[in-house]
């Protein structure tokens, strides 16, 4: 297969990267900072003299990876699909038009996939209630980068970040339904950079309550997952162990893994598997994606 990457931040070399553990030698990567074309080691490098429209139409690529700032991202899927390329395209928080393969890397992470089997396993009977805190702060994302689009409004950080955490988290325990909140501006970005909210997230047992935080101010960063069941409590804190509490019973702690550039791997494994044959059996849908969307749009409403 070929393959065409197009932005090579932090998610564009991660996915070429991945690409070549996979076996794949063909891997072209475009980005608009790139004085002029190479080679390296198996990698070519499209550079900024060639148009978008030019590197699309020039070249038969089997796949396209979409890894550029959500600024750019409808451009690159509107060229795919019309010369008929299939995409990935990582998360973002805007809907775009058109056909591609939307990211959820969560899903693939190990600890998050042992979670998953465990509420699915009854280990804590109906879930009641849960708890979650993500925050890291925005000057900790790309440090290097004088120009970062995620302290900017209209390209949030922080809506960023609620999109991937809302993503997996409705994979994990259930649609989230009815919601209130707050927001906050604390950092001086003249953005939202806090979000709280009380959400009702309805499972296979029914509608439960529960509480969510999520930041770009905490420093260090910090992930906490507490889930309260019928029969015990399962805390996580981002880390390689899953602890469970059962009433009566001594603590166990799970070890599971937690290098998230296996979930990175596995995703984009999973991701050239689907595109090979264009047909729309990765795990996360567009449809998926958009009712995602479409909850970070009412949470925009309802939050003060």
């Amino acid at each position: 297969m070929k393959f065409l990457t197009v932005g090579a931040g932090s998610m564009g070399k991660r996915r070429i990267k991945h690409l070549k553990q996979l076996g794949y030698k063909d891997i072209s990567v475009y980005d608009t900072n790139y004085p002029k074309d190479a080679a390296e080691d198996g990698v070519y490098f499209i550079s900024q003299d060639w148009t978008p429209n030019q590197v699309f139409q020039n070249s038969k690529y089997d796949a396209v990876f979409i890894c550029t700032p959500p600024t750019t991202k409808q451009k690159y899927i509107d060229l795919a699909n019309h010369y008929c390329i299939p995409c990935f395209c990582e998360i973002d928080f805007k809907d775009y038009y058109g056909r591609y393969c939307p990211s959820n890397s969560m899903i693939f992470h190990p600890t998050v996939k042992k979670i998953k089997e465990i509420l699915k396993n009854g280990v804590l009977g109906d879930i009641y209630t849960f708890t979650y805190h993500r925050g890291q702060h925005v000057d900790d994302w790309h440090p290097r980068d004088t120009d970062f689009w995620g302290k900017k409004k209209e390209t949030s950080a922080l809506k960023e970040l609620l999109t991937f955490e809302m993503a997996w988290l409705q994979w994990v325990l259930g649609q989230w339904k009815e919601m209130v909140g707050a927001r906050s501006k604390v950092l001086g970005y003249g953005m939202d950079d806090m979000y709280n909210l009380s959400v009702t997230f309805h499972s296979d047992k029914g509608a439960c309550g529960a509480n969510i935080l999520i930041d770009i101010v905490s420093r260090p960063a910090i992930r906490e997952l507490r889930i309260v069941g019928e029969k015990g409590m399962l805390t996580w804190d981002g880390g390689e162990y899953i602890r469970l509490s059962i009433p009566n019973a001594a603590d166990v702690q799970i070890h599971a893994d937690n290098d998230i550039e296996k979930a990175y791997f596995e995703e984009t494994k999973a991701c050239v598997e689907s595109l090979k044959v264009n047909t729309p059996f990765f795990p996360y849908t567009q449809k998926q994606h958009q009712n995602t969307l479409e909850i970070l749009r009412r949470i925009d409403g309802c939050v003060m």
